[in-house]
């Protein structure tokens, strides 16, 4: 019998990706219940009783489709909320499973999404304990056909009249599909790892050579690229993914890794 896992945030980019199988069964929850409401962490864990689910995949959050979500002070709201689902779950015997992002390694990005995701694994930690508690931390998502992240949006819309430029060529970053996220996601639930699990390609690229290959799959034109770079550059430990059968087979085939 498939386990249940309840997503919230499950009508987002990654929720969307997250198909059901013979292992693992989604019950995704979207803005039914709003969780930034009074009571909404109660009914999520409520809702995931009702269904039956063992495990809450917790995804939501104010995301990059929304402009300026990197300088909100809303992030701050949704680690008080995301910390009061996690006690919840743990009071009601269900595995709490986070969702971060590989930019909390580097500590000169004082952008409050990154510093609030930093903020909410370490209260988590300390709070529910690492044994009750999974983070996963996805590196730099890239979705084409969503137009994600802003780079690829601006391939796309730049014109003649409009052109682009790209200021940061130099910097080096471990791009990751949206699909290989998902896959990632499912296997280490299916094999209930716990820790902080990252998910990425396991290698850098320079935002030129990401550019260069999204222009020349989708026949977009290639913008002026500086060679200016930002950022420490790290990249994704994904031995304990690796060790699973995962790979990042939908990034290496696109970005030819």
């Amino acid at each position: 019998m498939a386990r249940k896992i309840l997503v919230t945030g499950g009508t987002g980019l990654l929720g969307r990706k997250l198909i059901s199988n013979s292992d693992i069964d989604f019950v995704k929850v979207g803005s039914e219940i709003d969780l930034l409401a009074d009571g909404g962490p109660r009914l999520i864990v409520e809702l995931a009783k009702r269904h039956g689910c063992e495990t809450l995949l917790h995804l939501a959050w104010k995301s990059n489709s929304v402009p300026d979500y990197d300088k909100s002070l809303e992030n701050s709201q949704w680690v008080s909320i995301s910390i009061q689902i996690a006690r919840e779950c743990v009071e009601n015997g269900i595995s709490f499973v986070g969702l971060g992002t590989g930019l909390e390694v580097d500590f000169s990005i004082h952008s409050e999404y990154v510093q609030s995701k930093r903020e909410l694994r370490e209260l988590l930690q300390k709070e529910i304990g690492p044994e009750n508690m999974s983070w996963i931390r996805p590196f730099y998502i890239f979705d084409i056909h969503e137009r994600r992240p802003r780079i690829v949006e601006a391939l796309f819309k730049q014109s003649a009249l409009d052109p682009l430029v790209i200021r940061f060529g130099s910097s080096e970053i471990d791009y990751i599909s949206s699909i290989d996220v998902a896959n990632g996601i499912m296997q280490s639930i299916s094999a209930n790892l716990r820790g902080t699990i990252d998910i990425g390609s396991g290698c850098l690229i320079t935002n030129r050579v990401f550019v260069n290959a999204v222009c020349n799959n989708e026949g977009v034109k290639i913008p002026l690229i500086l060679d200016a770079s930002s950022g420490t550059p790290s990249s994704a430990n994904v031995k304990s993914l690796i060790s699973l059968g995962w790979s990042p087979t939908h990034t290496s085939r696109y970005l030819s890794l």
